[in-house]
C-alpha cells in the first residue's frame, strides 16, 4: 500500500511529506539507490516519543538514522493546561522544537567524532 501522503514540492530539490508513524526509511533507501539519490530527513511523531533525521548517501550505499532517546524525550512533558515543560519547569511553546532540535544536532555531532 501506499505509505507516503500529502507529497508537495517545497523547492527545487526538497519535498514534504505525511506518512503513517515514522517514515517508510528502508522503503526510500531502496528508491534512492534504484533511482541514484540521496537525502536527508526528518522525522517526528512526538506522541509517540520519536524525533529524528535519517541520512542516506547512494554513492557509498550509507545510511544513517540519527534519532533521540527516551532519556532525552522524557525530559519534555506538558501541564494538564497543555503547556510545554523542560525538567518540570514551564517554558516557551516554541523553544521546545527549538530544543529538540538543538538535542539531536548535538548526538549528531558526538557520533561524527
Amino acid at each position: 500500500g501506499r505509505c507516503l501522503f500529502s507529497l508537495e514540492k517545497i523547492e527545487d530539490g526538497m519535498y514534504s511529506f505525511e506518512s503513517k508513524w515514522i517514515p517508510p526509511l528502508e522503503e526510500l533507501c531502496k528508491k534512492a539507490k534504484r533511482c541514484k539519490f540521496s537525502f536527508e530527513i526528518n522525522y517526528e511523531e512526538l506522541s509517540m516519543g520519536i524525533y529524528g533525521r535519517a541520512i542516506y548517501n547512494y554513492e557509498d550505499d550509507s545510511f544513517i538514522d540519527y534519532y533521540l532517546p527516551d532519556e532525552i524525550l522524557n525530559r519534555r512533558d506538558y501541564d494538564d493546561d497543555g503547556n510545554f515543560m523542560l525538567d518540570g519547569k514551564i517554558c516557551d511553546q516554541e523553544y521546545e522544537m527549538e530544543w529538540l532540535e538543538s538535542e539531536l544536532e548535538k548526538l549528531i555531532n558526538k557520533n561524527k567524532r
